[in-house]
Formats: C-alpha cells, sequence, structure tokens
C-alpha cells in the first residue's frame, strides 16, 4: 500500500510528520496568512 501510494505523488515521496509540521510551523510564523488550507501531499491532489 505504501509503495502505491509513493507512485502516486509527483515527488516520489511519502509525507514523514517532520513535513506536516514545516507547513504548520510557516502558517504559524506568518500573521498575513489566514483561513487557509495547506495539502501537504506531494502533489497527490491538485484542486
Amino acid at each position: 500500500m505504501r509503495e502505491r501510494l509513493r507512485k502516486l505523488s509527483l515527488t516520489g515521496k511519502i509525507a514523514k510528520p517532520e513535513d506536516i509540521a514545516h507547513a504548520v510551523v510557516f502558517l504559524l510564523e506568518n500573521d498575513h496568512i489566514t483561513g487557509e488550507v495547506v495539502d501537504v501531499n506531494g502533489g497527490r491532489l491538485m484542486d
């Protein structure tokens, strides 16, 4: 299952918890970004 998910990603990787944490810290440290949803999915879902 993990290999299948990895192949679906444009980056060819599965996000690690640290990747999610970096996105959260980025949003928390920026006072000018409000009400956003950030998909940390390696390009698997592109809206």
